[in-house]
């Protein structure tokens, strides 16, 4: 076995049992993405159950037409995007689907279909340099968009170019190779040894001035003397041409990017270009090769996933997201493999102002997306910061299904983050507003020693909490109390109205800011303001709660992204448990 054989099928063996790993977790997803009462592993099963034959049969032409509209033309891109965006995407698609199968698989595919092919022939010789540059024309419209874009640049990652990157040196590679080999003396030389074994000398290097005038091949001067172009040896040399070679050989001007890249690589084919031809082979084989292994576990895997989660999405998107059935968790593993990472979603995010002012990566869909694969155990582990800042981001989402309606994989976003908010508040990580009220005064006092080392808060320095002037003139008259809404609902529990807010603004007074921040009623205040509006002293009431709030949020925030937070208050940095 050759060397080469053994690299395709070492690297084949590992897409072939990546995409079995990949695709045998939708199957058996994992816990975290199952419906209540239902275990995962048996979704399949009751999907098949829900399907009737009658509506087996009705759903054929349905799947059918799908298929045909939203996976070979990528319809659902026109629908639901620009048109650009669908020119990148279906020039990827086809010029790639195109260089697959009639160049790349051509002993499989286009010899038995097609008598008399060669790839050196017309039409296959134009179609190939077609398709590359197809793909060409989309990678190019991708890399600038991801570049120019401001709100795509904003969510791009390693991964986006690496991959970029890859199809770029594997099409990049084809047109080079193919043009080293229009002008290389090694190639012509292997050709006239196999298809015309008993040359004469004369006639050679009449075939040999033929192709150096017409197909731009650069012999050196030992090969081809400079007055063997002469009229008589060049229609000599046509006319051998056409008896041995035309068969097999079209024009190279059909091939209309490879052939000016002929031109240029022509003055490499000297003795320090030699070997460039085999140096570009190798290159464009192992980036093919590298292609093809890392397929499974890489951003290429959506061309597998995103056809099946498109043929999945039966119902509506609010109907489903409403109502997930059975099925959901073999539909949500899907989704989370199918995402692409195009930041369309983000770009419509509803939530895109809130991003911009705290700068969380996972308020935006699409970086969501990345840390819930990883919270289903698809890519890595969530630590207890990125937890936290997973929990952020999931609970800032209004719900509002724009990144659901937009999303050109069509994956159900509106389900998935159901599932993170129930999974995070599972994780010990709920809202942050309902962890606030679980923490008592002591959690608080640990919070405000360890406020300077965690990290820099995401508040200044409170101004009015800090200002011994905001409460001087304060007299205690209770008037703030008297007009609080939250003082006369007839039903609430003493509990939740532990202190008043003329009692609160005693406590800050006195420095007890730990206090007032585990005080019940500081987040039940509805911030009407109507405390602020009738002070007769002036005292900025509200102002000071909401201080006290976002006080309470940047310390919480800043310990919990350093792993100093669980789910019952302060943890111990170095041991993990509490101080």
């Amino acid at each position: 076995m050759s060397f080469f054989a053994m690299i395709l099928w070492a690297c084949l063996a590992v897409c072939l049992g990546g995409a079995a790993w990949r695709m045998g977790r939708w199957l058996a997803p994992d816990p975290s993405l199952a419906v209540p009462g239902l275990p995962p592993s048996r979704a399949l099963a009751a999907l098949l159950r829900s399907l009737s034959w009658r509506e087996a049969v009705s759903a054929a032409p349905r799947l059918g037409l799908t298929f045909l509209i939203d996976i070979l033309l990528q319809g659902h891109l026109l629908r639901k995007g620009s048109l650009w965006r669908w020119i990148m995407h279906f020039a990827l698609f086809a010029g790639f689907s195109g260089l697959l199968f009639f160049h790349a698989l051509e002993n499989f595919i286009s010899r038995p279909l097609f008598p008399g092919y060669e790839p050196t022939l017309d039409p296959w010789q134009f179609l190939r340099n077609l398709f590359g540059a197809m793909v060409a024309l989309g990678l190019g419209i991708a890399l600038s968009r991801r570049l120019f874009v401001r709100d795509m640049r904003r969510t791009s990652r390693f991964e986006d170019f690496f991959t970029l990157g890859v199809i770029g040196l594997i099409i990049a590679s084809g047109f080079f190779l193919e043009g080293t080999k229009m002008v290389s003396p090694a190639a012509f030389e292997r050709m006239a040894t196999d298809y015309y074994p008993t040359p004469d000398a004369a006639d050679l290097t009449a075939l040999r001035a033929y192709w150096a005038t017409e197909g731009g091949m650069a012999f050196p001067v030992a090969r081809l003397p400079r007055e063997a172009a002469t009229p008589e040896n060049l229609e000599k040399g046509r006319q051998i041409s056409e008896m041995s070679c035309a068969p097999c050989h079209s024009p190279p001007g059909s091939a209309f990017v490879s052939a000016p890249l002929s031109r240029v690589l022509s003055r490499l084919q000297g003795p320090a270009g030699a070997g460039l031809t085999n140096a570009l082979w190798w290159v464009h084989v192992l980036a093919c090769l590298f292609a093809l292994a890392w397929l499974p576990f890489g951003k290429l895997f959506h061309i597998l996933s995103t056809p099946v989660g498109i043929l999945l999405r039966g119902l509506d998107p609010g109907e489903e997201a409403a109502r997930p059935n059975a099925s959901a968790p073999l539909a949500r593993a899907v989704g989370l493999d199918a995402c692409t990472h195009c930041g369309i979603c983000s770009r419509h995010c509803s939530v895109l102002p809130t991003f911009l002012a705290l700068g969380t990566p996972e308020i935006l869909p699409s970086e969501k997306l990345l840390s819930m694969r990883r919270l289903a155990g698809k890519s890595g582990k969530l630590t207890p910061a990125a937890l936290a800042a997973f929990s952020e981001g999931g609970f800032v989402c209004t719900e509002c299904m724009r990144c659901t309606v937009v999303c050109p994989s069509r994956i159900n976003l509106q389900d998935l983050w159901l599932v993170s908010k129930r999974e995070a508040a599972r994780l010990g990580h709920p809202e942050l507003a309902v962890r606030l009220r679980s923490y008592g005064p002591e959690v608080w006092e640990k919070l405000a020693r360890r406020a300077r080392p965690v990290a820099r808060t995401l508040a200044a320095s409170p101004s009015l909490l800090d200002n011994p002037e905001t409460f001087a003139h304060c007299v205690q008259c209770s008037m703030c109390t008297g007009v609080c809404p939250i003082f006369r609902l007839p039903d609430i529990p003493a509990a939740e109205v532990d202190v008043s807010p003329h009692q609160l603004m005693n406590l800050v007074r006195m420095g007890l800011a730990e206090h007032a921040l585990s005080a019940n009623f500081l987040w039940n205040c509805t911030t009407c303001y109507k405390c602020q509006e009738h002070c007769p002293q002036g005292i900025r009431v509200a102002d000071v709660l909401y201080e006290l709030r976002n006080l309470a949020h940047a310390r919480v925030e800043a310990a919990a992204r350093a792993g100093l937070l669980d789910d019952g208050g302060l943890r111990d940095p170095k041991t993990g448990g509490r101080p």
